[in-house]
C-alpha cells in the first residue's frame, strides 16, 4: 500500500457522517450534534503464497477507522441554513506518538486527528447543499449504511460492523496496478484521495428517492503548499498551478427495496507532478462505476457492482506481457446479506481483472461476516477475508500492519501474494 494513505486513508463510505444521533437546541434556530462510531477488534491474519522469509501470523488489536463528527446549523431564512461539518479521525490501537510505519517518521498524531476527515461549511437550501472545504467522493460510493438510514443504503457492502482489511471495496474496487520502470508491479490507491482538498460540492435534495451530487476541485491533493517557477520535477516545486483539475458526479435512487448508483471521476493531478523514475508521465485517472441491488420482503439482498479504472501512462515499460502505455482494469464485486432478527450474514465476492493485458495481474476477494445486534446502535461480528493475487497480482488489503507490508522499498509486498484473516470486531455507532 502506499505508505502515505496508511492510517489517514481510513475509509468512511459517506459524505460526511450524518447526524444521526440527537440535535441540540444551542439557540434560536441553531442546533448542534455530535455523531461516530467507535469500531475496534482481534485479528489473526497471514500472508499467503509468499517467497518472503521470516512471514509469521500476527494477532493484534486493530483499530476500524473510529471517528467522530460535529454537525452544526443556523437558521437564516425560511428552508435556508448555513452549516457545518467537522469530522476527526481517532485510533484506539496506537498513540499519537506512534509512527505509523516502521522506519518511517510520519506519526499516528500526524496522518489523523482533528478535522483530518470531511470537514466543510456551506449552504443548504430547500434545492439541496452546497459545502467547501475536504470531501470524499467516488470511492465509497456503492458503500451503504442502511442500518443508520434507509437513504443510506446502497448496491454494495453494508456491513453493520466494519473490517477495513475486510472491505473488497478497498481492496478489490479502489485499488488499480500499474507497471512501473524496473518491470515492478506496484498497487496504487488510485482513487483513494480521501479528504480530497480544495473541494467544492452540491448535494441535492431527494426527490422521490432519487438524489445527485457533483463536485468540482482544482487540487484534490493540496499541492499549492508547493512553489511554482521551476521546470521538471523537482522536490518542493510545481508546474503550474492552472494545470490539474477532479470532476465528479453521482446518481443514486433508493425504494421500493431497489438501490442503485451511478459515479464517474475525472481526476488530473495539479501541476502533472510524477515520480520520472517510475512512469513516463503524471498518473491522471479516469473512472466510473455502476452499481443495483435488490432487497426481496424476506431480508434477503443482492447486488452487483462494477467499476472500470485507468490510469494515464501507468504502463511504463513492457512487462508481463502488457504494452506501454495507460493501465486499465475492470473490477466487480457480489454482495448478498440475509437478516432476521438481531442477527445478518454478508457474503461477498470480488475479482479484478488483468491490467492492459498484463498477463495474470489480476485478483479477487471473498468474505464471509455473521454479526449480532447487541442493541438498536451496537454490533459485534466474527469476519473472515480471503485475497488471493494472481501469479503478477498486486493488490493487498488496506491499512494492513507493517509486517505484511513488504519492505521499505516496496512496502506493497510482492506479486502473487495473498491474505487470509480472522477477527472479531465491535462496533458502537453514536
Amino acid at each position: 500500500m502506499k505508505i502515505r494513505f496508511a492510517v489517514v486513508a481510513a475509509a468512511t463510505a459517506l459524505t460526511a457522517l450524518p447526524s444521526w444521533g440527537a440535535d441540540f437546541q444551542v439557540g434560536t434556530g441553531t442546533t448542534f450534534s455530535i455523531a461516530g462510531f467507535l469500531a475496534v477488534g482481534i485479528k489473526n491474519a497471514t500472508v499467503d503464497n509468499s517467497n518472503r522469509t521470516g512471514l509469521k501470523s500476527e494477532t493484534r488489536i486493530d483499530d476500524n477507522t473510529s471517528r467522530i463528527a460535529f454537525n452544526g446549523s443556523s437558521k437564516i431564512a425560511d428552508g435556508w441554513n448555513a452549516v457545518f461539518s467537522i469530522n476527526s479521525r481517532f485510533t484506539t490501537d496506537v498513540r499519537p506518538g506512534d509512527t505509523v510505519l516502521s522506519g518511517n517518521t510520519l506519526t499516528v498524531g500526524q496522518a489523523s486527528g482533528w478535522a483530518d476527515d470531511d470537514t466543510w461549511a456551506g449552504i443548504s437550501s430547500p434545492y439541496g447543499r452546497i459545502i467547501m472545504g475536504k470531501s470524499s467522493f467516488y470511492w465509497g460510493d456503492t458503500v451503504g449504511l442502511p442500518h443508520i438510514a434507509p437513504s443510506l443504503d446502497a448496491p454494495g457492502e453494508n456491513y453493520r460492523v466494519w473490517d477495513v482489511q475486510g472491505l473488497s471495496t478497498f481492496t478489490i474496487l479502489d485499488q488499480a496496478s500499474s507497471v512501473a520502470k524496473g518491470n515492478l508491479m506496484l498497487n496504487n490507491y488510485t482513487l483513494g484521495i480521501t479528504r480530497s482538498r480544495n473541494v467544492i460540492r452540491f448535494d441535492s435534495i431527494n426527490y422521490s428517492g432519487v438524489d445527485f451530487a457533483v463536485a468540482w476541485t482544482k487540487n484534490a491533493t493540496g499541492g499549492e503548499l508547493w512553489w511554482p517557477g521551476v521546470g521538471g520535477q523537482v522536490a518542493g516545486y510545481s508546474k503550474n498551478y492552472e494545470e490539474g483539475g477532479t470532476t465528479y458526479a453521482r446518481v443514486r435512487y433508493n425504494g421500493n427495496g431497489i438501490s442503485l448508483i451511478a459515479s464517474m471521476l475525472d481526476q488530473k493531478l495539479m501541476g502533472g507532478v510524477y515520480a520520472p523514475t517510475l512512469y513516463n508521465g503524471p498518473l491522471d485517472t479516469k473512472a466510473y462505476r455502476l452499481g443495483a441491488s435488490y432487497k426481496l420482503p424476506l431480508g434477503l439482498k443482492i447486488g452487483v457492482v462494477y467499476d472500470s479504472t485507468t490510469i494515464s501512462n501507468g504502463i511504463a515499460v513492457a512487462a508481463f506481457g502488457a504494452t506501454p502505455g495507460d493501465a486499465k482494469r475492470d473490477a466487480f464485486e457480489i454482495p448478498v446479506s440475509y437478516a432476521w432478527g438481531d442477527h445478518m450474514v454478508h457474503f461477498t465476492y470480488a475479482k479484478a481483472g488483468n491490467v492492459s493485458g498484463a498477463t495474470a495481474s489480476g485478483a479477487n476477494q471473498m468474505n464471509f461476516v455473521y454479526d449480532y445486534a447487541l442493541n438498536k446502535k451496537t454490533f459485534i461480528a466474527f469476519i473472515y477475508t480471503k485475497l488471493k493475487n494472481d501469479t503478477n497480482g498486486h493488490y493487498n488489503p488496506f491499512l494492513t500492519n507493517y509486517s505484511f507490508g513488504g519492505s521499505q522499498s516496496n512496502p506493497a509486498g510482492v506479486n502473487g501474494e495473498g491474505f487470509t484473516q480472522y477477527g472479531v470486531n465491535l462496533q458502537f455507532w453514536f
